[in-house]
C-alpha cells in the first residue's frame, strides 16, 4: 500500500476548489451529463498536468481505495493502468470493514 502523498500547499491541487477533483456522474446521465462529466474532469487533468507530485498521487490512487481525480487518473484510468501492470484492485474500504466485522 502506497502511502499519502505529502501535500506541503504549493501544489496546484490545493489552490482550487478541492470539488473539482470529484466529479459526479448521474446514476441515468444524458448526453449533456457526459458532456459536462468529461468536461470537469479534463479541467481536473489540466491542474493535475502541472504538478511535480503527480507520479506519488497515482501511484497512491493505485494501491489505495479512492474515488475521483488522483495523479491525472480517474477510476477506468487507474482501472487499465492496473491491468496492464498486473496490479491488483485495491479493497474497498467498505469489504475492508465487513471483513474486521465478521472476524469480532
Amino acid at each position: 500500500m502506497a502511502t499519502a502523498p505529502y501535500f506541503d500547499g504549493s501544489q496546484p491541487c490545493m489552490k482550487v476548489d478541492p470539488e473539482v477533483f470529484f466529479p459526479e456522474m448521474p446514476v441515468r446521465p444524458n448526453a449533456e451529463d457526459k458532456r459536462y462529466y468529461s468536461i470537469a474532469v479534463e479541467q481536473a487533468k489540466a491542474v493535475c498536468s502541472t504538478c511535480p507530485f503527480i507520479n506519488e498521487c497515482l501511484s497512491y490512487a493505485l494501491y489505495n481505495d479512492v474515488t475521483g481525480v488522483w495523479g491525472g487518473t480517474v477510476d477506468t484510468d487507474r482501472n487499465q493502468i492496473r491491468k496492464n501492470k498486473k496490479i491488483l484492485p485495491p479493497k474497498s474500504m467498505s469489504l475492508v470493514t465487513a471483513q474486521w466485522l465478521r472476524a469480532k
